[in-house]
């Protein structure tokens, strides 16, 4: 056989594995929540409370007026203790220099490779909007 068919069969024989083990693995469950968003000092500080394990990674991604904001961190936040955080610095990397009054913001945390256990949460500049 070709090196190169070679490379194409194994490749696709990881993937169906790979889904044949997702499709009928067991279904993740947890929450999470957002319980709080400040800027202040030139930082924007996420965070709130989960009840999955401390080693899951979660994932944040802030909206502004209904688009992505730019280069927001991909990093894994990491809860300890049913808790999780994250601080931004406004201005840095492209992030948006400041947040401003009558911008409509929102907040999307979830766990990686799972987005049906997150949340999401309007934020106005001195917290979390009330839900309904």
């Amino acid at each position: 056989m070709r090196p190169d068919l070679f490379r194409t069969a194994l490749g696709l024989a990881a993937a169906a594995a790979l889904a044949a083990c997702t499709a009928g693995g067991t279904p993740v469950s947890g929450t999470i929540a957002v319980d709080a968003l400040t800027a202040e000092a030139g930082n924007l500080s996420v965070g709130g409370t989960t009840t999955l394990p401390d080693d899951a990674c979660l994932l944040t991604q802030l909206m502004i007026n209904g688009t992505l904001a730019p280069d927001w961190p991909t990093d894994c936040v990491t809860p300890a203790q049913g808790a999780w955080r994250q601080t931004v610095a406004l201005g840095a990397k492209g992030q948006p220099p400041a947040l401003l009054p009558g911008e409509k913001y929102e907040l999307l945390v979830w766990l990686r490779d799972h987005p049906e256990v997150g949340s999401r949460r309007p934020v106005e500049l001195g917290g979390p909007t009330p839900q309904p």
